[in-house]
């Protein structure tokens, strides 16, 4: 793909990858800038298709009555505690760290051995406002688990009427 394509392609997906919190808005670190540069259209491609479909919070409250029902809090055990979802499970999948929010080391690993048959559950991702569970939802995926990120996060959640507990 000509470099021309391959930056207005980019351009293109750029308000999808920033709606789903998979980039931020405003000056990128310059390891993040090269990198961003050095991507191809296809490697765009394929990181929009790795985001799993949005649902609604009605949506994921909808489902709790399955018995392969997950609902997946990635938020802070603190954001966790101050307020959830009823029957929600917290696995933080960031924390914050020196340059912000950083991955989790052993998100994935607490996952897979609460849940160790990826195909047996169907998970509904939340954090606040939707962007943290996205990027929860791509580490998931690729580890064999069907996942619908909650879009809007606990905000959408709580905007909808839709119940909640706290500690």
């Amino acid at each position: 793909i000509a470099e021309r394509g391959a930056t207005s392609l980019r351009g293109c997906m750029l308000p999808q990858l920033l709606r789903r919190g998979l980039v931020r808005a405003g000056r990128a670190q310059p390891a993040t800038a090269a990198a961003w540069r050095s991507l191809t259209a296809t490697t765009m491609d394929e990181l929009i298709q790795a985001a799993p479909a949005d649902v609604s919070a009605a949506t994921a409250a909808a489902g709790e009555g399955n018995k392969n029902y997950v609902l997946l809090d990635v938020r802070t055990a603190k954001e966790f505690g101050e307020m959830r979802a009823p029957g929600a499970v917290n696995y933080p999948a960031f924390s914050m760290g020196p340059d912000g929010m950083a991955p989790e080391p052993g998100f994935l690993e607490s996952v897979q051995g609460a849940f160790p048959d990826a195909a047996a559950q169907e998970f509904f991702v939340t954090c606040r406002s939707g962007g943290r569970s996205a990027k929860a939802c791509i580490m998931l995926a690729g580890a064999g688990y069907t996942v619908q990120n909650v879009e809007g996060g606990m905000n959408a959640w709580t905007t909808g009427g839709l119940p909640t507990e706290t500690d």
